[in-house]
């Protein structure tokens, strides 16, 4: 199977942030949307042969990703020379590399954690489309997109953009199609040269004349990329894996009070998050040492500053020069920042 990824539109909505370059190469935690796509066709979908349709500032993803071969894939690119045909006219640029049937996803989404494995290791053969679909998702999210009507796992109607959506169903930008599809596609504008090419029209076209068009369920986390805000929110959901990946040192200046150094200790070590914990003291009360000693937890460190260490920040500086882990956290016992 054979990856589609459009990527030749001008990415409008999203101005000013494409205004050098395009929408699928807006970076998410450093990494282009279109690195993510090509990742999840390699990693999860097994795909190796991928076929970009550029338009609007391609030299942006040529540039950056020239034959894939840094990639681990094979990329061809293809030009869409009529971007008012819309996404439709992209896609059917690739029409005579496909055998069977292919995968296309779009370039300006965000997808993490997904079960893309799962779509690609379903049969989905009898099917001419299939869309995967979100449930739970937000009505603005779905206007943003498109909206789905199911009889179980058959599409009965898709509409692109609803006003008012008739479920929480978002319909993602990630289908398995027929190399059959692609024929709707090209009758679209046999009859009107001009169409704007509504992908989504045509799937429910093609699906009204008694094709077999079916849901399968995204699970995971999906964003289509518009503005600032789906930008915002998906660079926030990427840091947030990173965090919970990352290993935690928590630096806790000891001051005077060791009954309240006690408790907040035990809080931090309850909650479970810690890679290591640092306490650091120039004279730690012994009730703060017996508790280390019957702490069930193994990465502690009572750390003693030096007599000539007297000032607050050169403590926790001797404290952080001890720390390990991808990310420290800097507090102390006087309960201005509590577990």
């Amino acid at each position: 199977m054979i990856g589609i990824i459009p990527a030749a539109g001008k990415g409008t909505r999203a101005y000013p942030y494409t205004k050098k370059i395009t929408k699928g190469m807006l970076k998410i935690h450093q990494k282009p949307l279109l690195l993510n796509t090509i990742l999840i066709m390699r990693d999860k979908m097994g795909i190796d042969e991928i076929y970009i349709v550029i338009g609007h500032m391609s030299h942006t993803i040529k540039d950056y990703f020239g034959d894939g071969k840094d990639f681990g894939v094979k990329i061809t690119y293809l030009v869409n020379k009529h971007l008012s045909r819309g996404l439709a006219y992209s896609v059917l640029q690739a029409k005579k590399y496909v055998d069977d049937y292919c995968c296309v996803i779009l370039s300006d989404e965000f997808y993490l954690d997904t079960n893309h494995d799962e779509l690609v290791a379903t049969d989905n053969r009898e099917a001419i489309v299939t869309c995967m679909v979100k449930e739970g998702s937000r009505e603005k999210d779905i206007r943003k997109n498109y909206s789905v009507t199911l009889s179980g796992d058959r599409i009965v109607e898709l509409v692109e953009k609803p006003k008012h959506p008739p479920n929480d169903i978002l319909g993602s930008g990630t289908w398995i199609m027929q190399k059959k599809f692609f024929d709707y596609i090209e009758n679209e504008f046999h009859k009107n040269p001009e169409s704007s090419g509504n992908l989504i029209g045509i799937i429910d076209k093609a699906n009204k004349a008694g094709e077999t068009v079916r849901a399968f369920k995204l699970k995971g986390d999906y964003i289509n990329i518009n503005n600032k805000d789906d930008i915002n929110q998906a660079n926030n959901l990427a840091r947030m894996k990173i965090i919970k990946q990352s290993k935690v040192s928590l630096v806790m200046l000891i001051e005077n009070n060791d009954t309240v150094a006690s408790s907040i200790i035990s809080g931090y070590i309850a909650e479970n998050k810690l890679f290591e914990l640092i306490l650091v003291a120039s004279n730690p009360p012994n009730q703060i040492k017996t508790l280390i000693n019957s702490l069930n937890f193994l990465n502690v460190q009572m750390i003693i500053t030096p007599p000539s260490i007297k000032r607050y920040g050169e403590q926790l500086i001797y404290g952080l020069k001890k720390a390990t882990g991808d990310i420290i956290v800097i507090t102390t016992n006087d309960q201005s920042f509590l577990p």
